[in-house]
Order: C-alpha cells, then sequence, then structure tokens
C-alpha cells in the first residue's frame, strides 16, 4: 500500500536524520501493527526505510501518513481505519 507522508515533526533523537520521514514523500507500508505501548495506534513498517538500530522506534505512526486520492478510489488499495484494526487483531 503506498501512502504518503503528511507529518515529518517531532524526530526523535534516536532515530538519524537520514531514516527520518519527508512530507509530501510517498512511502510503501509492508507491515501494520497495533503499537500497544502507544494505547493501541497503528504502526507502519516502511520498505524505503529501515529503523533497524533505532530501537525503541520500530514503526511510524500510522498518523503520519495519507493514502494518495488514486488508491482511495481503487478497490484493491481502499480500507477503513476500523478494518485495518481488525486485520491486525486477526
Amino acid at each position: 500500500m503506498k501512502v504518503i507522508c503528511i507529518n515529518d515533526q517531532g524526530k526523535p533523537n534516536e532515530i538519524p536524520s537520514g531514516k527520518w520521514l519527508e512530507k509530501g514523500s510517498a512511502y510503501t507500508v509492508k507491515n501494520i501493527i497495533k503499537c500497544n505501548t502507544q494505547g493501541g495506534a497503528l504502526g507502519f513498517e516502511l520498505e524505503e526505510i529501515d529503523l533497524t538500530g533505532c530501537e525503541p522506534y520500530l514503526y511510524f505512526m500510522a498518523t503520519r501518513f495519507a493514502i494518495p486520492k488514486e488508491d482511495i478510489a481503487n478497490k484493491e488499495s481502499e480500507f477503513s481505519k476500523r478494518g485495518l484494526e481488525e486485520e491486525v487483531l486477526a
């Protein structure tokens, strides 16, 4: 699933600048996880950024991203937060 970064603010010191998001850039989500330590919020693992060595940060919060309008219209990419949560909990 392709997403666009809409919030690149608040980079933790543990994540080097070269492994951080850029607002307006497109990324590919390769894994979605429910982050229990973040109150059950959804986290995205991205194909383009490897956070190895940035522990405890392993995922980017899903709220930092939006889905491109053209992907929302595409039935293969269509989803809702509730649908993602059900998929992660399964």
